[in-house]
């Protein structure tokens, strides 16, 4: 019983993974609220178990206990064997998901949301981050790719894609990750680097194969190419420490086979 306020207190993708706990956290108390980065709130207000989702800066309300998300894992004695999952735990809406399937390529018969860089700001992202040009082996006629590059240089890319690639960019149409998850909704596949948009996806329970360096963040674990955190997503790992042309190589023929 009583309120349970859990704050999210490290980067966004942390927060679409181990926001997963609210529901078991639901069922020990009787209400859970979340305080989480502004620019996830509105998605995350889909997130079952969740009675309130508080952004950064507003006022909080009531609580009787508060906790860091990432806290949560440990208090439950999560093993590997013993993540929590029963199907998609983050939820586009109808109504936007609609709008967005209105606006695919059309005569395209693969649709591809692509990533390729982090926030240049965070302090190990020369690791992930790589340039629009370096996924040039992707493109192949009836493939149509999407920008889910959000903001700065690396977004701008979009505007002169690789040869043969078939570039969509809505630019401003994408306003927040509820606008994203609408369209990832209706793509057949999300290719990313290691980012929040990873998370999302895999979330959603959106097949997403995710681009990584030979020595990823712990969540990826190591020799494998599944995910116990999610499910649909496909690990495309670096074989040589920074060279990314095998993992490249490899999600070219993967796309190839979703085409055929």
């Amino acid at each position: 019983a009583g309120t349970l306020l859990l704050h999210a207190e490290q980067g966004l993708g942390d927060t679409l993974q181990f926001v997963r706990f609210a529901q078991l956290a639901a069922v020990r108390c009787g209400t859970v609220l979340l305080q989480c980065q502004p620019q996830i709130a509105g998605i995350l207000r889909s997130v079952r178990g969740l009675s309130r989702v508080i952004a950064r800066g507003e006022p909080l309300p009531a609580f009787d206990a508060h906790l860091p998300l990432m806290s949560l894992p440990r208090i439950f004695r999560t093993t590997l064997d013993r993540i929590p999952w029963d199907g998609p735990y983050v939820h586009a809406a109808p109504r936007r998901v609609a709008a967005w399937r209105g606006m695919l390529a059309p005569q395209a018969r693969l649709h591809v949301g692509l990533v390729w860089a982090g926030r240049p700001d965070y302090w190990d992202d020369r690791k992930r981050s790589i340039s629009l040009d370096m996924l040039a082996p992707l493109a192949a006629p009836g493939i149509a790719f999407y920008n889910l590059q959000w903001g700065g240089e690396a977004a701008a890319q979009a505007a002169a894609p690789p040869a043969g690639m078939r570039m969509v960019d809505f630019g401003d149409r994408i306003r927040d990750f509820s606008e994203t998850a609408a369209l990832v909704r209706c793509l057949d596949v999300v290719i990313a680097v290691d980012t929040a948009m990873s998370h999302l996806a895999g979330a959603m329970g959106a097949r997403t194969w995710v681009l990584l360096p030979q020595a990823p963040e712990w969540r990826w674990l190591l020799e494998r190419e599944d995910s116990p955190w999610y499910p649909a997503t496909r690990l495309f790992r670096q074989d040589v420490d920074g060279d990314w042309s095998g993992p490249i190589r490899r999600i070219a023929a993967a796309l190839a086979g979703l085409k055929s």
